[in-house]
């Protein structure tokens, strides 16, 4: 057979290919197979990675599993595509050598989705226990939870083998249940599946890991959340009997016991095959039922929710304890519309009594970790209530309690699924100014205590400082720098950046030296990063001749290349290239109040670079982009001699070869000068940083996000609408498949223009009885906002009884995916349709919580300029008529 030392990646490639195809067929032969194991052996000690790469696919090709184990001593060597090459192969044909799956763990450690798949291929018992055991042990369970890539990782497996292995060791339990615990936690979507809830239920009645189980579960959530999706048929007298028992030991409120072991048999109570079984407990909640039942039948019940019913009578009852009145009430308070509808004095009556009786001195928080911490009830209750009482308008009810609220100031925003703006704004209103003795007092309280009380939300600290006047917990902020330099995350970094921030105003006092040394400490050099902001605080506020000439030579060595993209997909966006092409450019801001001469001289030198990218079309942006802002720089100083000097530049640059680019820019911004009002340099520098300040708050939970999705959608309808990005499309050929496929990119994109770039859009999701929904947009650990699209003139929109139908498919698509925000988006594409009847529409879909309906107008072609143009007909003779 001829050697393989000349083959390339694209030859190998086929080769693999064919063996894969003759091994399926059983048409290779000993030989052959010898003689491609020993090639393979060769070809994958080669230093180039693509030759590597397609070496591990003649071995999986040829099926030689040996090799491929044997492999595992140089696993470390290869780099990241391999080693997922390697999990993909070992993983999936069943590998259970102990070195293999070590290499797996290792690169789980990394998360990487394809060791993670490859774990969870495991089937071996005594495989599955100790690589799960070394994981716990590790303290690796976030890793495995949290791959990088786009690749899809197969979690559903984790289920079925912790099932397998669950009942066969006692020692590995507390592992498994660990494990599904933060499985849980991590899941976006709504239903629990079969699987999960047989697993489930084992647990819940296991006593040796039982209550740990519980206790481990998102408290956010709580256990009630879990056990309203569990499947119907593992409800039984058993599961109510356990859950009942871990209830009573974990000293639950009466309330919460009747909620859960309710919600468990609300889902059964009509299984005649379950009734027998289970009248124990439908004795015990008869009356329940009853009320249920009657409510049922009661057409215009307020918001019919049996849950809040029945909070609300617990209210009610005198022989209910303090303590569960409060759980009642925060209940309540989560639903602003439900409290509306009922007399709420008597909830705030109940909410007084709390703040009458409460002690936060007895209150605990710790921080675990940091993405999780644990306060007590009251600290949660308190943001809660104050929310429910100012949203219904009697906020002066709480004017006595201010000071109990302005010791919760240290996390407010961390608490709840409350919009972080608006129980800001809630709190100033009540709080009001603190005197210079009030913020001492609360300093000294907060300092005394021995817990976590000042860590949990470092941006409360920031607003305590700021809004507050509390200038003795500055402090902080060199703290949450300090943490920074130690660890250089993005999580630290976002921190120490509102920090630094705070820092340059002078919230404490830096001299250029401390500037330096924190600059000199940061590693990482991006266009948005500390280090960057650091030496922007150094040119603005102290003119520093160094922090100067590091910028300049920043921009000059860090060219920003054009990526050319011909297939026109939606692809991530780097932070130079929005710098270069977006509306807020934030290099040069640092520059506009320095008007002192060696910075005048840089700016022209580094105008002349930018001239020598400009014939270059990958660095033709570039150049724009470094032209514009140095014409802006010197339009703001109002003088006519640089405005010449550039001029000057551009003619020189241009005797050789014409340059359109460099003149367009020199006319247009020669034109901005010429129509620029006379002022001074101040107002010109306040004027320029008024029209870059526009700044996007993090989303922190889903009313961040639902907030964030209006500026996005008020967005792409300007697209719509006002530019007309349908305008060359026929209105005939505007189908509701068409729209939606070019709406997930117009909101991608417009996501990614407001730094968005973390967003994920999901098309034609399927849901648990195999219906689709148009689209899910996720962010982070927030719920989804669900979008469902229809045309104007469509029957759901324009037919009553349609319309009244679709509205029931609406809410359930909005439950079973568990929607932060559902919208209803309709498109009038100009095919008739009353505009009228979505008036009405809105004020049938206005009594569903989070809903939104919007309509869009879109501009179409009229059919003249795109439709087919009428050919003449060949051969006849048009005459004129003579005139006289």
């Amino acid at each position: 057979m001829p050697t393989t030392e000349h083959l390339n990646k694209i030859q190998l490639s086929n080769i693999s290919a064919i063996l894969e195809v003759l091994a399926q067929g059983n048409c290779l032969s000993s030989e052959v197979i010898s003689y491609w194991a020993d090639a393979a052996k060769k070809t994958v000690e080669n230093q180039n990675p693509d030759i590597q790469y397609v070496s591990l696919s003649i071995f999986e090709a040829i099926n030689d599993i040996e090799d491929l184990i044997k492999l595992a001593k140089k696993f470390d060597t290869f780099n990241s595509d391999i080693k997922g090459k390697y999990c993909d192969i070992t993983g999936f044909n069943g590998v259970t050598d102990k070195n293999v799956i070590q290499c797996w763990i290792n690169e789980c450690y990394q998360s990487n989705p394809h060791a993670i798949n490859a774990i969870l291929c495991i089937e071996n018992t005594e495989s599955i226990i100790s690589t799960y055991k070394q994981i716990v042990n590790n303290n690796k369970i976030e890793k495995f939870f949290n791959p990088v890539g786009n690749l899809s990782v197969h979690y559903s497996s984790l289920i079925k083998q912790i099932l397998t292995v669950f009942h066969k060791n006692k020692e590995a339990k507390n592992d498994l249940i660990q494990l599904f615990a933060v499985y849980l936690k991590t899941r976006h979507y709504h239903k629990i599946s079969g699987d999960e809830s047989r697993l489930f239920k084992q647990i819940i009645q296991d006593d040796s890991v039982s209550l740990c189980f519980i206790q481990s579960l998102d408290q956010n959530r709580g256990l009630w959340y879990y056990l309203k999706n569990i499947e119907p048929e593992y409800i039984d007298y058993d599961l109510i009997c356990a859950i009942e028992n871990i209830l009573v030991k974990l000293c639950k409120e009466n309330y919460n016991i009747d909620r859960c072991l309710l919600t468990l048999l609300s889902i059964v109570r009509h299984d005649k095959d379950k009734q027998e079984s289970l009248s124990k407990y439908m004795a015990r909640y008869s009356d329940v039922f009853k009320r249920w039942d009657k409510s049922e039948g009661e057409e215009n019940t307020p918001n019919n929710d049996k849950e809040l019913e029945e909070a609300y009578n617990y209210l009610m009852d005198q022989n209910i304890k303090s303590k569960d009145k409060y759980y009642c009430a925060l209940f309540l308070c989560e639903n602003i519309e439900y409290l509306k509808s009922i007399d709420y004095n008597k909830v705030f009556t109940v909410i007084c009594d709390f703040f009458n009786n409460v002690d936060l001195d007895k209150t605990k928080t710790k921080k675990e970790d940091p993405h999780s911490y644990n306060l007590s009830w009251n600290l949660i209750y308190i943001p809660h209530f104050v929310n429910a009482v100012c949203e219904l308008g009697q906020e002066e009810k709480l004017m006595q309690y201010r000071m109990i609220l302005a010791k919760t100031l240290p996390f407010i925003s961390r608490v709840g699924n409350i919009d972080s703006r608006t129980i800001s704004s809630f709190y100033k209103k009540i709080i009001g100014k603190l005197s210079t003795d009030e913020n001492a007092i609360l300093i000294d309280w907060w300092k005394s205590r021995n817990d976590d009380y000042l860590n949990i939300s470092p941006d409360d600290i920031m607003s305590c400082i700021t809004e507050y006047g509390m200038g003795s917990l500055s402090y902080k902020l060199e703290e949450y720098v300090d943490i920074f330099i130690v660890k250089q995350s993005q999580e630290n970094a976002y921190v120490a950046s509102k920090a630094l921030e705070l820092i340059a105003k002078d919230y404490v006092k830096w001299g250029v030296e401390d500037y330096r040394k924190l600059f000199d400490s940061i590693e990482k050099c991006g266009i948005k990063g500390m280090k960057m902001q650091c030496n922007a605080i150094m040119i603005e506020k102290f003119h520093d001749e160094n922090a100067i000439l590091w910028r300049f030579s920043y921009l000059k060595e860090n060219l920003v290349s054009t990526r050319q993209f011909e297939s026109h997909h939606v692809r991530f966006v780097s932070d130079e290239e929005q710098e270069i092409s977006g509306a807020n450019p934030r290099m040069f801001r640092c520059f506009m109040s320095v008007q002192e001469e060696p910075v005048i001289q840089n700016m022209l030198e580094l105008f002349e670079f930018g001239l020598s990218l400009s014939p270059q079309i990958v660095t033709r942006d570039y150049s724009s982009y470094l032209m514009s802002q140095i014409y802006m720089y010197f339009i703001n100083m109002k003088k006519l001699n640089y405005i010449q000097k550039l001029r000057i530049l551009v003619e020189k640059h241009c005797e050789g070869v014409a340059d359109n680019n460099a003149y367009n820019i020199m006319n247009h911004y020669e034109l901005v000068f010429l129509n620029s009002e006379k002022g001074s340099i101040d107002a010109s520098v306040k004027k320029y940083n008024a029209c870059i300040a526009n700044a996007y708050l993090p989303i922190r939970n889903d009313a961040d996000f639902r907030n964030y999705f209006t500026t996005i959608a008020l967005e792409v309808q300007k697209e719509i609408q006002d530019q007309g990005i349908y305008s060359l499309v026929n209105s005939q050929a505007l189908s509701e498949d068409f729209i939606q496929r070019e709406l997930k990119n117009t909101i991608i994109n417009k996501c990614c223009q407001l730094g968005l770039t973390n967003v994920r859009v999901d098309r034609e999701v399927a849901l648990q009885d195999n219906k689709r929904t148009d689209f899910l947009i996720w962010y982070g650990m927030c719920n989804p906002i669900m979008i469902e699209l229809k045309l104007l003139h469509n029957k759901e929109i324009q037919s009553t009884k349609e319309r009244h139908a679709y509205k029931m498919k609406f809410e359930k698509y909005s439950k079973a995916t568990n929607a932060c925000l559902s919208v209803f988006w309709v498109f009038d594409v100009g095919r008739g349709g009353n505009q009228i009847v979505f008036e009405d529409l809105k004020d049938e879909y206005r009594s569903l919580p989070y809903t939104t309906c919007l309509l869009t107008k879109c501009k179409c072609s009229s059919g003249r300029d795109t439709g087919a143009i009428a050919k003449r007909q060949i051969g006849k003779k048009t005459t004129k008529k003579k005139t006289k």
